[in-house]
């Protein structure tokens, strides 16, 4: 893992953003935050970018789904109060992210929305996850959430189990959308036709 950097952003309004790295590097705007990562891949490592917001979300075959929650949600639906206001926030600081990357030289870079391939490819690309950081596994403060996803993806990391940690998904009557993907493209990041239907990692510090 010595070639990885782990980056987690608890995501918000520019008061409350907040984000940290592996390596102890940290801020509160999203400059620093690519800066950070722009020189993580000079370095020729891997970068695993997470943002605490639904990162994708159900398009269900039935009209009296709509605005159901994703499973493994409980009761932090990605619809509900808080969910609905960091999508928006995390969707937009998304867009915005990976366009800075963009303009940072950044072009040729691939992207991944599952870890199995970003850590198979024979390049070093960005990977996106989603951290879910709810109730008691809440931090003190913005930074703190940061921290905690950071944590419980390198945790994640060294033990590779990701279908365990798949306990965030679509159900089966339903399709996922792919917001990362969308944001990425917007961005003008190469994505796969199938990367916009594709569910990311979900990563709860409760289950690590």
């Amino acid at each position: 893992m010595d070639t990885i950097s782990i980056f987690a952003v608890d995501v918000g309004n520019p008061q409350n953003f907040a984000w940290v790295c592996d390596a102890g590097l940290q801020g509160k705007d999203g400059y620093t935050l690519a800066t950070a990562i722009t020189s993580a891949f000079t370095l020729g490592r891997r970068v695993a970018l997470g943002f605490e917001c639904p990162l994708f979300i159900p398009v269900p075959r039935h009209w009296d789904a709509i605005g159901k929650a994703r499973v493994g949600e409980g009761n932090r639906a990605w619809c509900a109060g808080a969910g609905a206001t960091v999508t928006t926030y995390g969707l937009q600081e998304v867009a915005w992210t990976l366009a800075q990357l963009r303009r940072a030289g950044n072009a040729r870079t691939p992207i991944f929305f599952s870890p199995e391939s970003w850590l198979l490819s024979s390049e070093p690309g960005l990977l996106l996850w989603e951290a879910f950081v709810t109730g008691t596994k809440k931090g003190l403060d913005h930074k703190d959430d940061a921290q905690r996803a950071c944590c419980a993806f390198h945790q994640l990391l060294k033990r590779k189990t990701w279908d365990e940690a798949r306990q965030v998904k679509v159900c089966s009557e339903a399709q996922s959308f792919n917001l990362a993907a969308l944001a990425a493209e917007w961005a003008g990041w190469r994505v796969e036709s199938d990367d916009c239907t594709s569910e990311l990692l979900v990563v709860k510090p409760a289950e690590l």
